[in-house]
């Protein structure tokens, strides 16, 4: 059976169309998720995350837009990048609880930071800058961006990656 139809039967509720999905391509999602994370168990428990989510989204699997493979790929992929945001937020979070000090930030500290962080803008381009002040300044979400622009969400994901990496080759 294609997979494009386990996916209908699971939406319909059918868990032995999902299971058989699962079976197919659990080595793939494995996959995605070791190559973002190293550790072997939080990579288990992201594995099984990532089909729990895909069993709760399963309606809105859209052959017309990807395989399910891809599809299966992209909901391992986010929960990995969750997971790698979570991780780097919490120890500065528990820092500043340990440390037993105000949580508000030193006002110089920010300057300095502001100050650096203008410098670096001023090395990329202005398309660059104009692209991370939407996304971060501004706070548009991509599809804002390319509705903006007047490209597609992808390439605004790509030039919004672009300019990240150039603004930390700058911060560098």
């Amino acid at each position: 059976m294609p997979d494009e139809q386990l996916c209908r039967r699971a939406a319909d509720g059918d868990g032995a169309a999902f299971e058989e999905l699962y079976l197919r391509h659990r080595d793939l999602v494995r996959g995605v998720v070791r190559r973002h994370l190293y550790d072997a168990g939080r990579a288990d428990d992201l594995v099984q995350e990532a089909f729990a989510e895909a069993w709760r989204v399963v309606g809105a699997f859209d052959p017309a837009r990807s395989s399910a493979r891809t599809w299966l790929a992209m909901i391992a992929t986010r929960r990995c990048i969750d997971a790698i945001r979570r991780a780097a937020v919490r120890p500065q979070l528990e820092d500043l609880a340990l440390a037993g000090e105000p949580t508000e930030p030193d006002p110089v500290d920010g300057i300095a930071l502001r100050v650096t962080l203008e410098r670096a803008l001023a090395c990329i381009g202005a398309p660059q800058r104009a692209m991370l002040r939407m996304l971060y300044g501004e706070g548009r979400s991509y599809r804002e961006v390319a509705d903006l622009l007047g490209i597609p969400v992808g390439t605004a994901k790509s030039r919004g990656r672009a300019a990240l990496d150039q603004l930390a080759g700058a911060l560098r």
